[in-house]
């Protein structure tokens, strides 16, 4: 959602201070489940498990006294992430060309992270 708000929406060439608006919020291509469909229902609960689950990594890690159970978390973190994004790009219909573009696009460029230390 990010990269399309972001191609959608935004100035690119303003990249500080953008705001949000709630009218483009509405306007995101959200996608419905239908329910009537058995394979829709199994995304749903699978992208539903995957973000409970990451949620929870989340809590672990805010609790983590050790580096190395920290670096464990994080990587737990990882994978689960990247299920999360593997389910959206089913749910979506997205081929690996597309997939590619989206990943592609939300990396964050050295002097982006800097600035937003």
């Amino acid at each position: 959602m990010t990269y399309y708000h972001r191609k959608q929406y935004l100035d690119e060439f303003k990249m500080r201070f953008q705001k949000i608006l709630i009218k483009d919020c509405r306007r995101l291509p959200i996608r419905d489940i239908d329910e009537d469909s058995k394979p829709e229902r199994k995304l749903r609960s699978d992208l539903i498990a995957a973000v409970k689950r990451y949620i929870s990594l989340r809590h672990e890690a805010a609790d983590t006294r050790t580096t190395h159970e920290l670096t464990v978390i994080e990587r737990q973190l990882t994978y689960a992430d990247q299920d999360i994004d593997k389910i959206v790009y089913e749910l979506y219909g997205l081929d690996q060309g597309e997939i590619e573009i989206v990943e592609s696009a939300l990396v964050v460029p050295e002097k982006e992270k800097v600035a937003a230390s």
